[in-house]
């Protein structure tokens, strides 16, 4: 996995919850938002990506044990297909599944594979959702996947936990969005 990059996306507030991925792991790309606006900084982020394969971070996350060897191990299965490693909020997920690319939500833990952080980025240019989804950084991806008619991978159990709180995206967002198939 020696062409795989991390990256976190933060805001500067939450550099603290940062130190803490970098100590699993230390190679960590640091990208801070520094616009205050979550869609431009995402789109920022996957053009830095580029094409390279890359798991993209948000700052409010707490890893798993052994987080690098358990994706890896994901990884090399699917290394083509985005993988989200947040199996969201339900209760009723129970294994890792294979959904369309419709139901693509939640993604403080994502893959993405080689080329498609340029391809991602280059689809918000023309993205009809812009103006409806500001924030929508999992409804582009939603999105995106559907024009391709192409499926992304819902890794279970989840290999990280969103930590509690007030959003930085949308401060309405519920804040415990706690995931119920985290194992630490």
């Amino acid at each position: 996995m020696y062409d795989l990059i991390y990256m976190v996306r933060c805001v500067p507030q939450r550099m603290k919850y940062v130190k803490v991925i970098q100590e699993q792991i230390p190679e960590l790309i640091v990208f801070q938002d520094k616009d205050g606006c979550a869609m431009k900084s995402f789109i920022k982020a996957l053009r830095l990506i580029g094409e390279r394969r890359a798991i993209l971070l948000e700052d409010d996350v707490l890893l798993t044990s052994n987080f690098k060897e358990k994706a890896h191990a994901v990884i090399e299965q699917y290394p083509d297909s985005i993988i989200n490693f947040f199996t969201g909020m339900s209760k009723l997920v129970t294994e890792a599944k294979w959904r369309a690319g419709s139901s693509f939500s939640c993604n403080p833990c994502t893959y993405y594979p080689k080329g498609y952080g340029t391809i991602i980025a280059d689809y918000y240019d023309v993205w009809e959702g812009k103006i409806k989804h500001p924030t929508g950084t999992d409804i582009i991806i939603a999105d995106w996947l559907k024009s391709r008619k192409e499926r992304w991978y819902m890794h279970y159990p989840s290999l990280v936990q969103h930590l509690p709180g007030i959003s930085a995206i949308d401060p309405r967002r519920p804040r415990n969005r706690k995931c119920y198939t985290f194992e630490p």
